[in-house]
């Protein structure tokens, strides 16, 4: 019901990470609805088993059997079953090889001849459907400004996994891949946020620039927090920080975060004062009110955008619209532009809402905002086939960089689409996502191990606990945070050795430590850890049952 997509990616991924600073008025209407269908069904659960254990029997087996096979066809045919597979077919039937693309992922290793100052912004859902939708712009005044600079009119969104959420959008432009999870590897549990990936701020942050991205909504929403500061973001501005500061008052604070005209106001003051400084700089930020189910009107917008009278959604874009080229034509018309390069694209296309009916007209047509805005660029319409991976890069082509590939993105200015894109459209994509996945990092189990009160340390990553793993040459794989009897045996039925950690509290031993194992089918290595480090290791040649055939 939120994502109008039914569940997907975007859901697995808020399911493990961390989900607070998400609005609750917008979901509680849909926790009820499902709650309704859970006490339904408990109910024909319940009345099933009394008619069990009653030996009531109101039909023969005979049509008994044939209602329970076309009642299993109707549920195998469902929507809701055809949802679930396709969420995660990606991710059990088509594992993908990661050395097969390894080639095709680059990161910059060039210095910038030139280092412009660039404004990043993600208007959040701000897709470019809403340019031309049933046959009127109301994005008219950001058309204008596109009109004018460099506007790429096909910038897609790959419907496998790693896109169309908020997150998902800042590391497919800052990285230029998907954003890929393990099962149980989320943003929350674990320390380090994409560890061995390579992103664009990091390279920017070496050659000297300061980096500041600024939220309306709480940093810590979908782990975004470790994911900026581990990846060259040295200020991170977020709604405590507009609280504290004074920035916003309470009327200017809704569900999703900070208004986006106390935003902006902020944002503005920012960029004259990174102006001043004379060091080239990164200034990013989101906008939050156009985020779906129902987006904002501002006040700052009465007396400037017509509200739509049907659809609240509509007007909550007019009014980003108003409100976002104000603040770019205040730039465009400073002396600071000279040396600055705007961007301006949508994190992911907008989730249900409103207006949705209006968005599915042409679902097929659908895309997102990318438009470049840079003093002297010649007018132009790029329709090359492209995603979000290829922002950055065609960005750093137009300043003039040596370097002009990100990731698996590629610069939409040579009117080719990258081999990402090219496979997605022939179904050869599981590659992509099993190198992204990759990027996580694999946690060697030699590096040392201490106990961090209730978490483990092993090496420089932490880990939320109970813990347990593949291993593979003492390296930890696909990480499982839970459900450890459902799925184990997809470790051992391959004869793999595996890593499990817990509280010994947790297992019925008394100790204040961790009791960590490492299991193979010959042997099981007994661990005991404390915040000194292992401070006890015995081995035994034993045979457990994880690795009975029979099991």
């Amino acid at each position: 019901m939120f994502t109008g997509n039914g569940v997907n990616d975007a859901v697995f991924y808020h399911i493990l990470n961390s989900s607070e600073g998400a609005s609750l008025d917008d979901l509680v209407p849909k926790i009820k609805i499902a709650v309704l269908f859970i006490v339904v069904i408990l109910l024909l659960i319940t009345s099933c088993a009394f008619i069990k254990i009653k030996n009531i029997k109101s039909l023969s087996i005979k049509y008994a059997s044939i209602l329970f096979f076309l009642t299993l066809i109707l549920i195998l045919a469902s929507p809701f079953s055809i949802n679930i597979y396709n969420s995660t077919k990606e991710s059990f039937f088509s594992k993908g090889n990661p050395n097969e693309v390894k080639n095709e992922y680059t990161i910059p290793i060039k210095n910038l001849n030139k280092k412009y100052n660039y404004v990043f912004i993600y208007g959040e859902s701000l897709e470019r459907s809403f340019r031309d939708l049933d046959g009127k712009n109301y994005l008219p005044e950001l058309s204008a400004i596109a009109d004018n600079y460099a506007d790429f009119t096909n910038i897609i969104q790959p419907l496998n996994r790693g896109f169309g959420w908020t997150m998902a959008g800042m590391v497919n432009t800052q990285c230029g891949i998907p954003l890929v999870m393990e099962q149980g590897n989320a943003g929350a549990n674990v320390s380090e946020f994409l560890s061995k990936a390579q992103c664009v701020t990091s390279w920017l942050t070496d050659q000297g620039y300061d980096t500041e991205f600024i939220r309306g909504s709480q940093k810590e929403f979908a782990g975004g927090n470790k994911f900026f500061a581990q990846h060259g973001w040295k200020r991170q501005d977020d709604l405590s920080y507009f609280v504290k500061n004074g920035l916003a008052n309470p009327e200017q604070i809704s569900n999703w975060g900070v208004h986006d005209d106390a935003l902006l106001n902020h944002v503005g003051m920012e960029f004259d004062r990174l102006t001043k400084n004379q060091q080239p700089f990164v200034l990013s930020f989101l906008t939050v009110n156009t985020h779906s189910p129902d987006g904002l009107f501002l006040s700052a917008c009465e007396n400037h955008v017509e509200k739509d009278a049907n659809l609240a959604m509509l007007s909550a874009v007019k009014c980003s619209d108003f409100l976002l080229s104000k603040f770019i034509n205040k730039i465009i018309n400073s002396p600071a532009f000279d040396n600055t390069i705007i961007v301006l694209v949508s994190d992911h296309l907008m989730m249900e809402n409103d207006a949705s009916a209006l968005l599915k007209k042409n679902q097929n047509l659908r895309r997102n905002n990318f438009i470049v805005i840079k003093k002297g660029l010649t007018p132009s319409k790029n329709n090359t086939n492209g995603s979000l991976l290829d922002v950055w890069p065609t960005v750093l082509d137009i300043a003039g960089s040596p370097d002009k590939q990100l990731g698996f993105g590629r610069s939409l200015l040579g009117n080719q689409e990258s081999k990402f894109i090219t496979d997605y459209k022939s179904g050869k994509a599981s590659d992509y996502l099993a190198f992204a996945s990759d990027l996580w990092g694999a946690t060697s189990i030699k590096t040392g191990m201490t106990q961090i009160v209730n978490k483990l340390k092993i090496g420089t990553q932490e880990f939320t606990l109970p813990v347990y793993a593949a291993v593979n040459n003492n390296k930890l794989g696909p990480l499982w945070f839970e459900a450890f009897a459902k799925n184990i045996f997809k470790i051992t039925k391959n004869n793999q050795p595996f890593f499990y950690a817990n509280l010994c509290k947790n297992i019925g031993i008394d100790a204040n430590a961790i009791c960590a194992y490492i299991v193979s089918s010959e042997k099981i290595t007994k661990l005991r850890i404390t915040p000194q480090g292992i401070t006890a290791s015995n081995k035994n040649d034993i045979k457990t049952i994880f690795y009975s055939k029979k099991n």
